[in-house]
């Protein structure tokens, strides 16, 4: 099993979305998606249809 940051990162996303999805999480309807603390960034009019999408804020992921 690699040990490389980008693997391990796989590995524990592929978990975190398994769980979710064995377990069911109820995500909440979305129509608009907000960049910090204030309703800025892309809506609908951007990114397109998000219907029966999962959308993941990762915030500054790795950065």
């Amino acid at each position: 099993m690699s040990t490389e940051p980008e693997a391990v990162n796989a590995r524990a996303w592929t978990t975190y979305g398994t769980r979710h999805l064995q377990r069911g999480t109820d995500i909440p309807s979305v129509d608009r998606i907000s960049w910090g603390f204030w309703p800025t960034g892309p809506g609908a009019e951007v990114l397109g249809d998000l219907t029966g999408l999962r959308v993941l804020d990762l915030c500054s992921g790795l950065g």
